[in-house]
């Protein structure tokens, strides 16, 4: 088995273990002990996505600058960069036009029912809790 295939096995062994600890744990455990598991767990997962955007940025940003360092002849470079531009602002404004209609759509329910108030629903936001604070070590 050569090195390029041992990553998938890694990767295939990791998420079966997941799958396998997350059952177990689903099933078998007692609240008491799921509820500050699942705090702690989380910890890994937002670790995880904050570390994949840190390397997202600089990857596009290096990316580009080789693309264009490629193309060489400045018209090119202009055309290229105009179209990249248009496409940029029409998806920056596609998607905040989207998300001011979602945001701002009528009827929106936040929370959960609320048994005080006959069983509708609150207006109550829930924001998430610090797990521990090595979670804010890493940058968003």
């Amino acid at each position: 088995m050569g090195k390029t295939n041992r990553l998938n096995i890694y990767i295939l062994a990791a998420m079966a273990l997941a799958f396998a600890v997350g059952y177990v744990v689903h099933d078998f455990a007692s609240p008491a002990f799921i509820t500050p598991f699942a705090a702690n767990i989380k910890l890994l997962g937002t670790i995880f996505i904050r570390l994949v955007q840190m390397i997202i940025a600089p990857l596009v940003f290096c990316t580009l600058v080789v693309g264009i360092a490629k193309l060489g002849d400045i018209k090119t470079v202009g055309r290229v960069g105009g179209k990249a531009l248009l496409w940029f602002v029409s998806a920056s404004l596609a998607s905040l036009l989207l998300g001011m209609v979602l945001v701002n759509r009528p009827h929106r329910r936040t929370g959960s029912p609320d048994p005080q108030q006959g069983g509708k629903w609150s207006r109550r936001r829930e924001y998430p809790r610090i797990v521990f604070p090595a979670g804010t070590r890493v940058p968003e």
